[in-house]
């Protein structure tokens, strides 16, 4: 698990380093929504489900991959806490609105992600790991004339358990808010 978190950390630095510097413009491609992003690239901090690292990497003007590397803390169907890793493939279908200093998109998904994590209540201190289907869904609040968004989106999740846990599959609604900066 140390190697999957060290090689997602070097690839987020590394793209991190090749983007040209940061402004928020408005581009204007045509496309299937009445959505279009400010930027191609950015990367920013996450809280909830989980705490961590997130960043958005736009293919198209309305779709683009979202991807994160976490803490989880204690819920309700893992007594404990560990490591997330996801990528969700987004649809931003259109935007609630289009002001002069920022548009409000909705956006929908679908993902993966893989936990290592540990249980508090085992006593032999085994780690665990599952990995599962996301659904995110949310709102971001895309400013037009700085390199920054904010969003807060809700992730239903369903996870498989692997490495002998107690639980061989579980639902969960993940929550979360963060903000990202966008680079060119």
């Amino acid at each position: 698990m140390r190697k999957a978190s060290l090689a997602a950390l070097s690839v987020l630095a590394l793209t991190m380093c090749l983007t040209s510097t940061a402004h928020a413009r408005r581009r204007s491609f045509s496309s299937g929504s009445n959505y279009v992003s400010n930027g191609h690239f950015g990367a920013g901090l996450e809280l909830g489900g989980p705490s961590g690292l997130n960043a958005k990497l736009f293919l198209t003007p309305s779709t683009a991959l979202d991807f994160g590397l976490g803490w989880f803390y204690d819920n309700y169907y893992r007594d404990g806490s560990g490591l997330q890793l996801y990528v969700d493939h987004l649809w931003h279908p259109s935007s609630l609105t289009d002001q002069p200093a920022f548009k409000l998109p909705w956006f929908i998904g679908v993902g993966v992600n893989f936990w290592s994590f540990d249980d508090r209540n085992d006593k032999t201190n085994d780690r665990y790991g599952g990995i599962g289907v996301r659904v995110p869904i949310g709102l971001a609040f895309d400013f037009n004339d700085i390199p920054l968004d904010a969003f807060v989106e809700l992730t239903p999740t369903f996870d498989l358990f692997y490495g002998g846990y107690r639980d061989h599959a579980g639902l969960l609604l993940e929550a979360s808010i963060g903000a990202r900066f966008w680079f060119d």
